[in-house]
């Protein structure tokens, strides 16, 4: 089996406007997380390897915190972002010890 040595964490925004007849307009804001320097059978590297798709996840989707974001709505959408981003990459690996890692 091949194993892939880089991972995007994507997230797919979706603005709307405060017009109706303005249309919603789509972007998608992704990173690549390298891995090929990690031994993924070792507990270390797989925790090494989560903890740059948290921070890939942050790098995409901005604050998380309401001081950082500047309002609650932000952070909510920051959060939600991060969310999806985090649970999207960990699908797209496939490796059961990075989803039970992100299932704690």
């Amino acid at each position: 089996m091949l194993m892939r040595t880089t991972i995007i964490v994507a997230l797919l925004t979706v603005l709307a406007f405060a017009t109706p007849a303005t249309a919603a307009l789509t972007t998608k804001a992704a990173k690549t997380v390298s891995f090929a320097d990690l031994n993924l059978n070792n507990e270390s590297a797989r925790m090494t390897l989560y903890r740059r798709l948290e921070s890939a996840a942050r790098d995409v989707c901005g604050p998380v915190n309401i001081r950082l974001a500047g309002s609650v709505s932000r952070a909510v959408e920051g959060r939600a972002c991060y969310q999806e981003a985090m649970d999207d990459a960990v699908n797209a690996l496939g490796i059961r010890a990075i989803s039970e890692l992100h299932e704690r």
